[in-house]
């Protein structure tokens, strides 16, 4: 994974706000992810893991929990 998609940073992604700039990262993130596809369960882990840190860490509100889509 490049390191820009591996760690959220809002410098990274101008243009945005923070939480605009983390939408866009999680969606490059899933496009990177259905590009070079692994195992499905790791990927799934690995991405709940690194959003939940990235939202720990800038304190962005989560999302209910019907509208998160697993693909």
């Amino acid at each position: 994974m490049p390191e820009f998609l591996a760690r959220f940073v809002a410098s990274e992604w101008p243009g945005f706000g923070v939480a605009e700039g983390f939408q866009e990262w999680k969606l490059a993130r899933r496009a990177w992810g259905a590009e070079n596809p692994g195992s499905a369960l790791g990927d799934i882990i690995d991405q709940m893991q690194a959003e939940i840190a990235e939202r720990r860490r800038l304190r962005v509100p989560s999302l209910p929990v019907d509208e998160w889509r697993f693909e």
